[in-house]
Order: C-alpha cells, then structure tokens, then sequence
C-alpha cells in the first residue's frame, strides 16, 4: 500500500492510496494515464449532466439542507431519466390519435408531479426505487 500521485488523461495530478501486487499498481497508473479523469474532473461532469438534465426538465431547486439538496439533485435526475427511459421503452408502437393523446397526457401528468416533488428527502428516501417503480407510483398517484 502506498500514495501516488497519479497523473490522469484529463491532465491533473491526484494523489491516490493504491493497494496491490506492484503490477497492479503500475497497470492502473498506466491506465489513469491513458483513459480516466481525475476525481474533480468526474465530479465536474456529474454537477454537468445533472445541470442538463435539470435545464432540460425545468426542475425546481430542492429543499432541504445543503447536503440533502446536493445528494437529492443526484438522485432526481438519475430517476427522472430512469422514468423518461422506462415510459419511452413502454409506449406502444401503434396507437390512434385519440390513444397517443391519453398516453402523453398521462405522461405529462406524471412527470409534473415528480416535477413538483422538491422535497430532497422525498427523492433520497427513493434512491433505491429503480424509475419504473416511480413511474408506476407517480401514475397511480395521478389516477386517484
């Protein structure tokens, strides 16, 4: 076990803790070097794609403490998209005018009351929901 200072493809220097056979190490020094980012830059592409996801989806900011709001923002974008891909995957292929009319109204209900759940603890006491179970939820919720 020892701490390097790995230089990663994105050009920053990290220091890491490695554990292993010396090969090993060598082959993740080589590989960081080649094909990885380095933590902030990860982190920073992560803040990006829950950025885009948000603007795309016009979401509000979550309430809650600083720290329930940063996790809760992971996870509301990871099953908003997780819902997104689930209703696309399920929507049938042929249907009427009057068919596809019902499905995208029922679509957008349910994605306007995910929408209006700002609650972070609401999104984090879901984390482990997979998005078809959401949706599901949320469209019995927009039944009743």
């Amino acid at each position: 076990m020892a701490k390097y200072n790995v230089t990663y493809a994105c050009g920053h220097v990290a220091e890491k803790q490695l554990y292993g056979p010396m090969d090993d190490r060598q082959r993740y020094l080589a590989w960081a070097a080649r094909s990885a980012n380095c933590p902030s830059c990860r982190q920073a592409g992560a803040d990006q794609a829950i950025s885009d996801i948000e603007a795309e989806h016009e979401l509000p900011a979550l309430t809650g403490s600083e720290k329930q709001a940063k996790w809760g923002r992971e996870i509301r974008a990871e099953k908003i998209a997780g819902v997104v891909e689930f209703v696309q995957k399920n929507r049938p292929a042929t249907m009427t005018d009057e068919q596809a009319t019902k499905f995208d109204q029922q679509y957008s209900a349910v994605m306007q009351l995910l929408y209006g759940r700002t609650e972070a603890g609401w999104w984090i006491d879901r984390r482990s929901a997979p998005g078809q179970e959401i949706a599901k939820a949320a469209f019995a919720e927009t039944r009743r």
